[in-house]
C-alpha cells in the first residue's frame, strides 16, 4: 500500500492492478471496466491500449505533459482512482452488492524508450 509513485508530466506508463481477493470479473463486468478506461481517453489521458483480464487489467497510457484548469497536471493517481471507482459502483450494481472490487494498489513502471513501449504493447 506504500508504494512509491513517481510521475513525470507526459510520460508514457505501463499500468497493472489487480481485483480485490483475486475476484474473477465476468464478460460485462470487465466491458464495464474497458468503458471506464476509455472514458478518460483523449481528456485526461492517451490511452494506447488496455486488456482486462478476469482478475487483473493492464494499460499503456500517457497524461498530457500540460496543466489542467487548477494548475496541476492529471495525476495517474487521480485518473486510477475514477477509474476504479466508477467501475467498482457499476459492478457492484450489476452484481447487488457493495464491496471492494478493487486492491487499492497499482504497478506503474515508466516506458523508457520506444523499444520497451513495443514490447508492452506486445505483452498487452
Amino acid at each position: 500500500r506504500n508504494l512509491p509513485h513517481i510521475q513525470n508530466p507526459g510520460a508514457c506508463y505501463f499500468l497493472t492492478w489487480r481485483t480485490h481477493d483475486f475476484q474473477h470479473l465476468t464478460s460485462e463486468e470487465r466491458t464495464i471496466t474497458l468503458n471506464a478506461l476509455r472514458h478518460w481517453d483523449g481528456k485526461r489521458w492517451k490511452l494506447l491500449t488496455a486488456v482486462v483480464m478476469p482478475d487483473h487489467v493492464h494499460a499503456l497510457a500517457r497524461p498530457p505533459p500540460i496543466q489542467h484548469e487548477d494548475g496541476d497536471y492529471y495525476s495517474l493517481a487521480k485518473i486510477l482512482h475514477s477509474v476504479k471507482g466508477y467501475s467498482s459502483h457499476r459492478i457492484n450494481d450489476l452484481r447487488g452488492t457493495n464491496g471492494q472490487v478493487w486492491q487499492d494498489e497499482r504497478h506503474d513502471r515508466l516506458v523508457r524508450d520506444h523499444e520497451e513501449l513495443i514490447d508492452m504493447w506486445g505483452y498487452i
